[in-house]
């Protein structure tokens, strides 16, 4: 089996058909590698310049199926461990190239398409040079060859076909039955409808929101950006996520856009676990005239999705929610904190709201938004439009989009709320509670996601209707350490939440709480 073709080879290539001189394909070459901070090798940056300049490299060197008759094996019939085998089958998905760093520095390159016959389907893994032919070279519905592959597990224990330096892939392969391989027709769904068990799928929906740019900075250091919009039909609402590359596609809409959306990859998104469609290689977006009513409310197979409804009653926010318009009263502010990152500075600053049941929700600000926020104070009762919902280390909070608004109506006196454990529920904040305790556990130290350390402990308290779980950080620590259990306590502006470990109501205690004894 022949080696992967040659930067030498490729530079040949070029001249014969263009006449161009070495030195400037050499420069051309480094010019490539510089555009994208030096993520391809010179080979792959070459066969960029060769595709720019309609030289045809990539079909020239890829390896040939053996001139005998190769042994197919079908996709239904591979097998964990199998080597060398040979697959024939028609692309119906396609991931984009990512780079990354190998142990002793060198970068790497892999994409994956996704092929089927009429057995069935399987993921197949390019690495390196080959990668390149998801960007270069091949598209949806095409058939392709692959030989000398080999078979493990891979995400989620599922079998993938590795293609490496001994592999090969020849597209449009000779002698193919194309009756076996049937077109791939790519279904058009609701948005209600669409579940992890979809992998990709056409919709016609409304841009409702656009978030912001973010860059990120991937494991080896370099820089990429991400886009989200939130689109919806009648039935519900999702994220449609752009990636570095096709960022200028994202820069293209508009919210009140009407879009059809073909070939869109349905993904979980593994921080949230919600259901997302991203912008992948096969994708196309195009804008319509044509108008979709949007459902106020909708509920999808994963989870609550809401679109455009006002919220003055914060017991059962939803956890995807969209253009919300959220009323409330202020009783909790946060100081502004401000951030650097990848050379662009912010501020991030959090609310907290409170409906008329004492429910309490988390309002997020962000730096278009910073200066209403510095206007709000205690008391104040607000309206905030175009807000959205997401879950945040297990509890849902409200953040303020680019196209928000927020406005006061008014003034009320805030007080704490002395409670009975028992007359606790979900999310209510500015609580007084008064008991005994009945347990302090040992004082744990954790690490956040910032790098701090802080402290917590967690203790039990009783009145007449019932006993529950507290917890305290900081320097409210050494406060319920130093107390025995039997004591007398009472805590004043905490909250009430779910603990997804307890599986039950508990109480926290925040920067502005405050543990006093109560009169017995």
């Amino acid at each position: 089996m022949s080696q992967d073709i040659s930067l030498e080879e490729i530079i040949k290539k070029i001249i014969n058909k263009t006449g161009l001189s070495r030195e400037e394909i050499l420069k051309a070459i480094d010019e490539n590698i510089n555009k994208v901070n030096g993520l391809l090798t010179q080979v792959g940056a070459a066969f960029i310049l060769a595709e720019k300049l309609k030289v045809n490299i990539d079909m020239e060197s890829f390896e040939t199926l053996p001139d005998e008759d190769p042994s197919i094996v079908p996709i239904g019939k591979i097998q964990e461990g199998m080597r060398n085998i040979n697959v024939v089958g028609r692309i119906y998905r396609m991931n984009p190239v990512k780079t990354f760093q190998r142990v002793d520095g060198r970068k790497g390159r892999v994409a994956a398409v996704f092929i089927q016959d009429e057995s069935g389907k399987i993921k197949v893994t390019l690495w390196d040079q080959k990668a390149m032919l998801v960007q270069n070279s091949l598209s949806m519905n095409q058939i392709i060859a692959i030989y000398n592959g080999y078979v493990k597990r891979g995400l989620n224990n599922q079998l993938e076909l590795n293609v490496g330096n001994k592999g090969g892939i020849k597209p449009k392969p000779p002698g193919i039955d194309e009756n076996q391989y049937p077109e791939v027709t790519i279904k058009t769904c609701k948005i209600g409808d669409i579940d992890k068990t979809i992998e990709m799928c056409s919709v016609k929906v409304k841009v409702v929101d656009k978030l912001p740019i973010k860059e990120f900075t991937r494991k080896n250091g370099t820089t990429g950006k991400i886009g989200k919009c939130v689109i919806a039909d009648e039935t519900g609402a999702m994220n449609l996520v752009f990636w570095t590359n096709d960022i200028s596609e994202f820069e293209k809409l508009q919210v009140g856009h009407t879009l059809e959306i073909e070939n869109g990859s349905v993904r979980e998104n593994n921080y949230s676990n919600q259901i997302e469609m991203q912008f992948g290689p096969s994708t196309k977006i195009r804008k319509t005239n044509d108008d979709i009513e949007i459902k106020q409310t909708s509920t999808t197979n994963i989870g609550k999705s809401v679109s455009g409804e006002i919220i003055d009653d914060f017991s059962n926010i939803p956890e995807r929610g969209f253009s919300l318009t959220l009323k409330g009263k202020v009783i909790g502010k946060s100081d502004v904190t401000n951030w650097s990152k990848n050379g662009r500075d912010g501020a991030v600053a959090r609310l907290t709201l409170q409906d008329e049941g004492l429910h309490s929700l988390t309002v997020v600000f962000w730096t278009e938004h910073i200066d209403s926020f510095n206007k709000l104070s205690i008391g104040d009762l607000v309206e905030i439009t175009n807000a959205y919902t997401k879950v945040n280390r297990n509890n849902v909070e409200a953040n303020l989009s680019k196209n928000s608004t927020v406005n006061t109506h008014g003034k009320q006196k805030v007080s704490p709320t002395v409670m009975k454990i028992d007359q606790l529920k979900e999310n209510q904040a500015l609580l007084t509670v008064e008991g005994r305790i009945l347990q302090v556990d040992e004082p744990k130290e954790i690490t956040t996601r910032t790098g701090s350390n802080i402290k917590l402990v967690n203790f039990t308290i009783a009145d007449e209707s019932g006993a529950i779980n507290c917890v305290a950080w900081r320097d409210q620590v050494d406060e319920i350490t130093a107390l025995n259990t039997g004591d007398l306590i009472g805590l004043k502006n905490v909250k009430s939440q779910f603990s997804s470990f307890l599986n039950a109501l508990e109480i926290s205690l925040t920067r502005d709480s405050k543990v006093y004894i109560p009169n017995d």
